[in-house]
């Protein structure tokens, strides 16, 4: 049996059997999996260790935010294909993270579950994988027990977020080429130079768009400039699309910003990927 994807949510505790059968049978062609231990249930010969993940050689994308398993910092696991990493701004993910060996590793999704950052654990593991990574995604916070990130607007304001900064300062990802990160996050730091090639948007709503008005998006997309980002090719609003939206004046506004961002050499997208533009000698959008 060949099985490429294993997710599993553990409510009671699992005998040391099971996790050995899990790793005999699947170890070898296993290319996905999530792992999510109730902290209720965790005993220190219950639940899976470092060493269990480490027999899956096969392994491209591991997710680790809701792992509490055991931590030998003598041992060092690796996993020589993962490509995708999935981790939390909790303790126990980002310590596991950081014992991992990860060769592969270029995408990083790091979800905040309304906890303050651990900031010396986020550093000790940007030490150790930094340099590895080429695209980050920073979902909207959310929490634990309810993954999905919160919807409306007024509470991702008042959850805690990643701070954004310290992947772009002090050479920490060096050859990060995409960002993705909430427009509720706070500012960027404005000494930032670094040669991201694309960044994404998510949250914006067609009202913060107007150039006019002081919203947290008009502020992050003033801030893309050639200065601090010199290689920017790409801007986009990830989950906006201009098409969808009611608002009456949204495609002469999103046009605005094309032409601004045009001016710079880099294109302005929405959700879509559509780059937005007047049709020649018109006043009428054209995609």
């Amino acid at each position: 049996m060949h099985l490429r994807m294993l997710s599993g949510t553990w409510n009671y505790l699992l005998p040391l059997e099971f996790l050995d059968a899990i790793s005999r049978l699947y170890g070898p062609s296993l290319q996905g999996m999530y792992w999510n231990d109730h902290p209720s249930i965790i005993t220190k010969n219950s639940s899976a260790s470092l060493e269990f993940l480490g027999s899956f050689s096969s392994l491209r994308v591991l997710d680790l935010c809701n792992f509490w398993g055991e931590i030998n910092r003598k041992l060092s696991p690796a996993l020589p294909e993962v490509q995708t990493l999935i981790i939390s701004d909790a303790d126990h993910s980002l310590a596991a993270a950081t014992a991992l060996l990860l060769p592969s590793l270029q995408n990083l999704i790091l979800k905040a579950y309304s906890h303050v950052t651990p900031v010396h654990l986020l550093g000790s593991f940007l030490n150790v994988h930094g340099a590895s990574l080429v695209t980050l995604d920073l979902p909207s916070p959310a929490s634990e027990s309810d993954p999905e990130p919160a919807n409306t607007s007024h509470i991702r304001r008042a959850a805690a977020h990643t701070n954004v900064d310290i992947f772009l300062q002090n050479n920490r990802c060096p050859n990060l080429m995409t960002l993705t990160f909430p427009v509720t996050s706070p500012p960027l730091s404005s000494d930032i130079k670094h040669p991201l090639r694309r960044i994404g948007l998510r949250g914006v709503r067609a009202g913060s768009l107007y150039p006019d008005k002081p919203t947290p998006t008009r502020r992050h997309l003033m801030s893309f400039t050639p200065d601090r980002y010199p290689k920017l090719e790409v801007v986009k609003t990830v989950d906006f699309l201009v098409d969808a939206d009611t608002d009456s004046s949204i495609k002469d506004v999103f046009i605005w910003w094309v032409e601004k961002f045009e001016k710079q050499a880099v294109d302005f997208l929405d959700g879509e990927g559509v780059l937005w533009e007047y049709a020649p000698d018109s006043s009428l959008p054209l995609e």
